[in-house]
């Protein structure tokens, strides 16, 4: 969106980090799977609001797992290129899996060109 009073170009607002903002994401991925070629933290960062103990969180993840991660995206972005498709969701972690501010997991799981996604559970 373009402002009348300066001309430039004002940036769009970041969706809370919420279901809702998680399709909106997966939407955006689907669309342009280049957004998975760079680190994936700073996807998160630039399209989601986060909370300091988030933004921490983000930050001091294990090297280990953000490698893993980043490869999975990478063939993520591959299948969506060859017209498979991202789906997402936020899956509530157990009571005793439950630690300060990390109530829920991410689920993104890739669908293959030509299968459609069912229901999960």
């Amino acid at each position: 969106m373009v402002t009348a009073k300066t001309g430039r170009q004002k940036a769009s607002p970041k969706s809370s980090f919420s279901s809702r903002g998680l399709q909106d994401l997966v939407k955006k991925i689907n669309s342009d799977p280049r957004l998975l070629e760079k680190d994936w933290r700073d996807l998160v960062r630039s399209h989601f609001r986060l909370t300091p103990e988030e933004k921490k969180s983000l930050t001091g993840t294990p090297s280990a797992k953000v490698k893993k991660i980043q490869r999975f995206l990478h063939e993520l972005a591959r299948n969506i290129r060859e017209g498979g498709t991202a789906t997402g969701a936020l899956v509530k972690r157990t009571r005793e899996d439950q630690v300060e501010g990390l109530v829920y997991d991410v689920d993104i799981d890739i669908v293959a060109a030509g299968k459609r996604a069912g229901p999960k559970g």
